[in-house]
């Protein structure tokens, strides 16, 4: 897909600054040692007598190259090989306008950085904070997750799309997608490159819910967030009434 027509948002340019520095307190009553991030927005707790001989601190991480992650949540506590205490939690705020488009709620998880994203247990979600027990440092964020699988020849539209695809067009450089398909069924992920080294990531969800394809996007020109219509024979996604994105199938 091209590099360009992308819409740059305000947001995600405040992303693009330095890792912020933590703040640590110990709570009297609780004899519990809490660590923020600079911003506030991550927390990590856990008891005073069980502190880690080298001291934890959350920094920002500005990572923007996974489009399934809700903007803004991605925090690394430090030295990542930490070891915590069991009862250990961790929790990241979050703002509804950040999540990747079509994502509902309960779709969403706190998850930690190993080889891939994986899900780490006792997730809790209230006043648009996410906790979690967590047991070491690391790069954790919150993500999308499906709960279930996606069924229904709607929820099967971009199928045909799943590959490796060389990708020409007049006025572009000419570059390469491999697309795959989650687990659930319920998303795609576009991984583009281009000859020379330019990239784009999307993130093609099927809203259970709405019943509705979105398109969440990075690229150099910013973070786009599209709504997928069907046509005969594939998919249009939306920048605005008259620029699109379309998808079809090759007879």
């Amino acid at each position: 897909m091209p590099l360009s027509n992308r819409t740059t948002f305000k947001a995600l340019a405040a992303l693009a600054f330095a890792c912020l520095a933590s703040s640590t307190a110990i709570s009297a009553a609780a004899q519990t040692v809490i660590v923020k991030s600079a911003d506030g927005m991550a927390v990590l707790r856990y008891p005073s007598s069980a502190t880690p001989k080298t001291p934890i601190r959350i920094s920002k991480d500005t990572s923007t190259d996974d489009p399934a992650i809700v903007v803004g949540t991605r925090y690394r506590i430090e030295p990542a090989n930490a070891v915590l205490p069991k009862s250990s939690t961790f929790s990241i705020h979050w703002e509804m306008d950040s999540v990747p488009g079509g994502a509902a709620v309960a779709s969403l998880r706190l998850v930690r950085h190993d080889a891939t994203w994986v899900q780490v247990h006792s997730v809790d979600a209230e006043a648009q904070t996410f906790a979690a027990l967590i047991a070491g440092g690391g790069s954790y964020a919150i993500r999308w997750n499906a709960q279930s699988n996606c069924s229904g020849a709607e929820a099967r539209a971009l199928d045909f799309r799943v590959g490796t695809w060389d990708y020409r067009a007049k006025g572009y450089d000419p570059g390469r997608s491999a697309v795959t398909i989650d687990a659930s069924r319920c998303a795609v992920f576009d991984d583009y490159v281009d000859i020379k080294g330019g990239r784009s990531r999307s993130f093609f969800l099927f809203s259970s819910i709405e019943k509705k394809w979105f398109a969440t996007t990075y690229d150099p020109g910013g973070r786009s967030v599209m709504q997928g219509v069907l046509e005969p024979n594939g998919m249009a996604f939306y920048h605005s009434t008259i620029d699109r994105e379309t998808y079809h199938k090759q007879n």
